[in-house]
């Protein structure tokens, strides 16, 4: 990997992990569960999984 391939990846990497500091905050404030699971066999990557009690919804 050339070290541009690096500096391509990393904002990438950090909206992701803003994205999932977000749903995690969304998650506990509606006393949901949520997780991390392997990806499909036909993708790549990982797949997020949310459940949330009730209708969140309906709170705003």
């Amino acid at each position: 990997m050339s070290m541009s391939d690096c500096r391509q990846r990393d904002p990438a990497r950090s909206l992701r992990r803003r994205q999932l500091l977000l749903l995690a905050c969304v998650v506990r404030e509606h006393g949901g569960t949520w997780g991390i699971a392997q990806a499909a066999p036909a993708t790549e990557g990982t797949k997020v999984w949310v459940n949330l009690p009730g209708d969140p919804a309906a709170a705003y």
